[in-house]
């Protein structure tokens, strides 16, 4: 996903910075941002299937909060003719089911 993390990292390095007076640190690897974050020397916002065991485990919490963050933008390319591996389709249906479901609850909203 590039473009996703610096994205949100800027937005926290500036509305947090500016707010709080927070430092702020970027790093690259998933696993040294949640094992920071587990030792207690700051937050992060990061996509929940990143935490998602961890959260269950108790060793991360989520906190609320009521900032809502742009959409990213994503494209998935696929060749017609090629071969794909059950793994590569698995990943193609989850990704249409998901978008599927977001223009259907994105049309009920509207419609309200």
């Amino acid at each position: 996903m590039p473009g996703l993390y610096p994205k949100i990292g800027s937005w926290l390095q500036k509305e947090t910075a500016a707010w709080f007076g927070f430092q702020t640190m970027e790093l690259w690897s998933i696993e040294a941002i949640k094992k920071i974050v587990m030792t207690g020397l700051g937050f992060c916002a990061l996509p929940y299937i990143t935490v998602k065991e961890d959260v269950e485990s108790g060793k991360l919490k989520i906190l609320p909060h009521s900032e809502k963050f742009e959409p990213i933008y994503s494209h998935m390319l696929i060749k017609k003719k090629k071969w794909l591996s059950p793994a590569v389709k698995a990943f193609v249906e989850l990704v249409l089911k998901s978008i599927s479901e977001w223009i259907k609850e994105w049309l009920f909203k509207i419609k309200k």
